[in-house]
C-alpha cells in the first residue's frame, strides 16, 4: 500500500477523474495556476482515472508529467483505469482482459500504438509515461481528509486494504469498490481515521456530500454535459469548500 502523508501545505486542491478529456482538463489546469495562483506552498492531488474514453489520454499524461516536474510534491493516485492498463500490459494490475472494452482502445490510439501484441506495446510505450503509471500512489492523508480513487473497507486498517480482488471479478478493492463502501458509510457513521474520505470513480451530476463520511467528486468528464471538478478543500468546513469546474459546454465555473 502506497500512502502519501500530506504536510506543510497552505491550500489543498483535489482533482477528480479526467479520462483523457484534454479539452476541459487543460483549461482547468491553466485556471488553477494562473487565476488561483497555485504555488509550491500549496498541495495538488489527483484521484486517478487520467486515461481512457476521452479524446487525448497521452496529452493529459503529458500535462501531468509537466506538473510533476514543476511541482514535485504533487500526488497522483491510481484509479481503476490505470490498474486495468497495468494488468493489460502484464504488470502490477488487475482485470487487464477488460481494458480494451473500457476505453483502452481509444487510449492506445492516442499513443499511436496497436492493441496487440503486448510485447510491441511495451517496447514502444514512452518510458516516462510507463514509469508514471507504475509509480502511482494508492491513498493520500491530509489533516482532515483521506483521498482515494474509489473507496475503502471501513472495517480494515489502512495498511490492510485490498489492492487486488480476493475473488474473481470482485470490485471490492480501493480502485473499484462501490456498494460495500457506500453501505458501510451509511451504517457506521464514524469517520474513518477521523477523516472525511474524498473520492471519485462513481459519476455524480454534482459534487455529493455525505458528511461526515465522504465526498464524491467524479462529475462525468467524458459525458456530453460532463465536467472535471477540482475541490479546493476548506478542511475546517468541508461542505463550504470551493469548487472549480471545467465544463464541456459552459467553460470554467466557480462554486
Amino acid at each position: 500500500m502506497r500512502i502519501a502523508n500530506l504536510e506543510n501545505y497552505e491550500r489543498l486542491f483535489i482533482c477528480g477523474d479526467i479520462h483523457g478529456c484534454i479539452e476541459i482538463f487543460a483549461p482547468l489546469i491553466e485556471h488553477i495556476f494562473t487565476v488561483e495562483k497555485f504555488t509550491e506552498k500549496d498541495q495538488l492531488v489527483f484521484l486517478g482515472d487520467y486515461i481512457d474514453r476521452g479524446e487525448d489520454s497521452k496529452g493529459v499524461v503529458d500535462i501531468l508529467l509537466d506538473i510533476k516536474k514543476t511541482f514535485p510534491k504533487t500526488v497522483f493516485l491510481r484509479g481503476n483505469h490505470e490498474d486495468m492498463l497495468l494488468g493489460f500490459l502484464g504488470l502490477d494490475g488487475c482485470y487487464g482482459d477488460a481494458y480494451l472494452m473500457n476505453g483502452g482502445d481509444q487510449m492506445l490510439k492516442t499513443y499511436g500504438l496497436p492493441d496487440y501484441p503486448r510485447e510491441t506495446i511495451l517496447k514502444d510505450f514512452p518510458k516516462d509515461h510507463l514509469e508514471f503509471f507504475t509509480s502511482l500512489t494508492d491513498v493520500a492523508l491530509s489533516r482532515k481528509c483521506l483521498l482515494v480513487h474509489a473507496g475503502l473497507d471501513l472495517k480494515k486498517e489502512l495498511e490492510n486494504q485490498d489492492r487486488k480482488p480476493q475473488r474473481m471479478w470482485s470490485e471490492d478493492t480501493i480502485y473499484w469498490v462501490r456498494d460495500r463502501f457506500y453501505s458501510q458509510c451509511h451504517s457506521i457513521r464514524k469517520p474513518y481515521m477521523g477523516r472525511t474520505i474524498i473520492h471519485g470513480h462513481t459519476i455524480v451530476p454534482e459534487v455529493s456530500f455525505d458528511m461526515p463520511m465522504r465526498i464524491m467528486i467524479d462529475t462525468g468528464s467524458y459525458r456530453e454535459k460532463g465536467k472535471i471538478t477540482c475541490f479546493l478543500a476548506n478542511e475546517d468546513d468541508l461542505i463550504n469548500s470551493k469548487l472549480i469546474q471545467s465544463h464541456r459546454t459552459k467553460g470554467i465555473i466557480i462554486k
